[in-house]
Parts: C-alpha cells; sequence; structure tokens
C-alpha cells in the first residue's frame, strides 16, 4: 500500500471572501496491490471553522475508497469554505492513507 496525493489544479484567480476555494487532487495506489485507501482532514488545528469537502461530503471524518487498483488514480475535488468569523486561517493537513492505518 502506497498512497500517493497530486493537487492537479484550481480555479483560476483569487476567490472572493464569500466563494469556496475548489481544486482538483489526484489519490494514486502506488503500491503492487489493490487496497483500501481513506482520505480526511486534521481537524485539531481548525480554529476558525473552516468548511472541508470532498466531493461534496464532509472531511471530518474519513471517506473511504473500498478498492483502488495498482496504478489506478481517482481524481477528487476539494472545496474549502471560510469560517463564520475569520479571513485568515493556518494550514491544515490533507491526509490520505492506508484504511489499515485507521483501525
Amino acid at each position: 500500500e502506497i498512497p500517493s496525493v497530486k493537487i492537479k489544479g484550481s480555479r483560476p484567480g483569487i476567490p472572493l471572501p464569500d466563494q469556496p476555494i475548489l481544486f482538483k487532487v489526484e489519490l494514486t495506489n502506488e503500491g503492487l496491490s489493490s487496497s483500501a485507501f481513506e482520505i480526511f482532514t486534521d481537524h485539531r488545528t481548525n480554529e476558525n471553522g473552516l468548511l472541508h469537502l470532498a466531493n461534496g461530503d464532509t472531511l471530518t471524518v474519513p471517506q473511504q475508497y473500498d478498492r483502488i487498483d495498482p496504478g489506478e488514480s481517482i481524481l477528487t475535488t476539494i472545496q474549502i469554505d471560510r469560517g463564520p468569523e475569520s479571513y485568515d486561517f493556518s494550514s491544515f493537513p490533507l491526509i490520505f492513507r492506508s484504511a489499515c492505518e485507521g483501525l
């Protein structure tokens, strides 16, 4: 199991304060066998209430991909909406790992 994440592009320009930030990530299994993976964000640093979505669903809990074959890539849309009070936010990790690691 060798998960890989690559940013593949974003909407051009700087979004207005009430517009979401949208970008695509490529999730790839670089391992030798089919595996289950999950993607999520670590919210311990999300002090200002950013909303993180992948494919329209929250990343506060891991989203599972039950089977990604060797060399297979999945293109996923990530959306980030600003929180209710602030315009400045600290970075946060986007985690793509083997589903076995979460057990």
